[in-house]
């Protein structure tokens, strides 16, 4: 299975910023591996938010949390943890199945990397995150 680097490099960019993120596959032995192999490419740092690789169905209402987290949730589960964060902030989805990330009020829209960057960004300033942390991030671009 491969991703394109785009995909890739999103999805770190969301794991270092500490972002909630929902795994979705319809084989959960994929979702587990998935997770891990992310969590593999932000070493030497570490996840410190919640981590479930297979959320079951009665764990669903976890993805409300309102801390940040990785959760992989089967494929017939996903219009159901939809259900339960339509008023939620942002939440990002990775769809294994498809290859690509959306946002979780907005099923099917496929983000590219200058709508994922303005998100971040409107984001990361209403969140009252240090404004020096903000522009070092965008030196980096």
């Amino acid at each position: 299975m491969m991703f394109p680097s785009e995909l890739i490099s999103m999805t770190v960019q969301l794991l270092l910023l500490e972002q909630k993120i929902i795994f979705v596959s319809n084989k959960t032995e994929v979702l587990s591996y998935v997770i891990d192999l992310f969590l593999v490419l932000i070493y030497p740092l570490n996840w410190t938010g919640t981590c479930i690789p297979i959320l079951s169905e009665e764990l669903l209402i976890y993805v409300q949390s309102f801390m940040p987290f990785i959760m992989g949730v089967k494929a017939n589960m996903i219009e159901k943890a939809r259900k339960l964060i339509e008023n939620s902030e942002i939440i990002f989805i990775f769809n294994i199945n498809n290859k690509s990330l959306e946002l979780s009020n907005k099923p099917n829209k496929k983000l590219d990397r200058k709508s994922l960057n303005k998100i971040l960004n409107n984001s990361l300033i209403s969140d009252d995150y240090d404004n020096n942390f903000i522009k070092e991030l965008r030196k980096l671009k």
